[in-house]
């Protein structure tokens, strides 16, 4: 679009440029420039920008109404001097509205979801619902295996280097 229209729209601006240095196009300007260039006969090729900077649409949609000129011309609207006032013509007020139609882009992009993307997901659900992390499901879950085995009798010594010390009943 630089190349192009000698200007480029604020937000096609890249890291690093600086906007006081680059010509920032105002859109009606970006806009005719443009329709010009995308005429029969004409090709926007190899521009030094985002892809987006391409293909802006532009909707406009304006709006007249007739206002009487005294309104116009009352110095406690628009805080300017008193002017001498024409009744015999009346101006016309007009808004132009300009919509773009996004300010983003989206990227799509195909992944394969593995064993960590799906133990983060289950963890991250997990710990949301629960309140509770996997590490802390597991923690928890060989406290009682262990309890439940040396109260039982079921390890040794050689499980958790200390002789089987009564539970419940024994001395």
């Amino acid at each position: 679009m630089r190349r192009v229209c000698g200007c480029q729209h604020a937000i096609t601006l890249r890291n690093g440029d600086d906007p006081r240095k680059v010509n920032v196009c105002e859109p009606l300007d970006m806009f005719a420039c443009q329709r010009d260039w995308q005429a029969p006969g004409h090709q926007i090729t190899k521009v030094d920008c985002p892809h987006q900077c391409q293909k802006i649409i532009y909707d406009v949609v304006s709006d007249g109404s007739p206002i009487k000129r005294p309104m116009l011309d009352n110095e406690a609207f628009f805080g300017g001097s008193p002017v001498p006032v024409d009744t015999e013509h009346n101006s016309t007020f007009s808004v132009v509205m300009v919509f773009y139609p996004s300010l983003v882009s989206r990227v799509i992009q195909l992944s394969k979801a593995t064993l960590m993307d799906w133990l983060s997901a289950f963890g991250g659900q997990l710990s949301l619902f629960i309140g509770a992390s996997v590490i802390t499901m597991l923690e928890m879950v060989f406290f009682i295996v262990r309890i439940v085995a040396v109260c039982t009798g079921g390890l040794t010594e050689r499980c958790f280097g200390t002789p089987r010390v009564g539970c419940l009943t024994d001395q």
